[in-house]
């Protein structure tokens, strides 16, 4: 059988497996490695070099898939991020791939979370499908047919983190920085706990942090349907590390679909990067414009 590599890039872990011809991952070859996205160059072009060696050792692929978040040029495979993989912004990741004789194409990491909802999580079977990603700060992608709809950079087509929202933007409400101060406001404890610790309070009984999760499931239905036509979307799926709160926010969000935690909150990108390297770019996408996006359901 002939394989092909998916790779989940974040700050801190990349995540890898082998994915068969259906793009359905090898369950056995799912794996986690360290890198050190504030390293110095080689020490990070190493650590890709190092997981192709072991996949190698497993089978042979002459194709790589990898999703990472923006800002990145996924079509020359160049970082230009600000806030970590500093060392390597304006190289492109792509000769370590060329140089052992492998194809490799990118997509943005929004992208990947909801293909993988479609194909094997909570958001197979629905048309419009929307999704969320609930971390550092706030990803949103929308979706039609199965396809992704991104712009000419490959991004999603329609962004809401930089929305403007209450007195300021969306991040400022919804983010792991907004949780975490808005805890600390309401608590007087400013040792700033983070958000999985803000969690075990509000589920023990803490008023000051189950005041902070519904307040994070209103927002994100006051900024859904305030930007959102209703027809543009027939359910919302919500990944990222903070979805893990999922039971603290959804009864407040109240949208008129379902809404659901992902049914794969760690690896439903990389399960999206294996559908992507099976069917191909335009197949799982459609490029556009937020204008034309918004046209089409007003």
């Amino acid at each position: 059988m002939q394989y092909k590599l998916a790779l989940d890039v974040g700050g801190t872990f990349i995540k890898s497996a082998l994915v068969d011809t259906e793009g359905m991952i090898i369950e056995s070859t799912l794996g986690e490695s360290p890198t050190n996205s504030n390293g110095k160059p080689e020490e990070i072009l190493d650590s890709f070099k190092s997981i192709l060696e072991r996949n190698r050792s497993l089978a042979s692929f002459t194709e790589v898939g990898i999703c990472i978040p923006g800002p990145f040029d996924y079509e020359n495979g160049i970082f230009n991020m600000t806030q970590k993989f500093t060392s390597v912004r304006g190289m492109s990741l792509s000769p370590v791939f060329s140089a052992e004789g492998l194809e490799v194409k990118y997509l943005h990491d929004s992208t990947a979370f909801l293909l993988g909802e479609i194909a094997e999580g909570a958001a197979r079977g629905f048309d419009r499908p929307c999704g969320i990603m609930l971390g550092t700060g706030f990803g949103f992608t929308m979706s039609h047919g199965g396809r992704i709809l991104i712009n000419q950079e490959q991004r999603p087509c329609f962004s809401l983190w930089n929305k403007k929202f209450r007195d300021g933007i969306v991040e400022d409400t919804i983010s792991r920085k907004a949780i975490r101060e808005r805890y600390a406001k309401l608590s007087g404890d400013f040792s700033m706990p983070d958000v999985r610790e803000i969690a075990a309070l509000a589920t023990g009984g803490d008023k000051n942090a189950l005041a902070v999760f519904r307040d994070v499931g209103e927002s994100i239905g006051e900024v859904i349907s305030s930007y959102i036509p209703k027809k543009a979307y027939d359910f919302l799926v919500m990944g990222g590390q903070i979805s893990k709160a999922f039971d603290l926010m959804a009864p407040y969000i109240g949208l008129e679909i379902p809404v659901s935690r992902a049914a794969n909150i760690s690896d439903a990108a990389i399960r999206g990067v294996g559908r992507y390297l099976a069917l191909g770019k335009d197949a799982c996408t459609r490029v556009t414009t937020e204008k034309e996006a918004l046209a089409c359901w007003s």
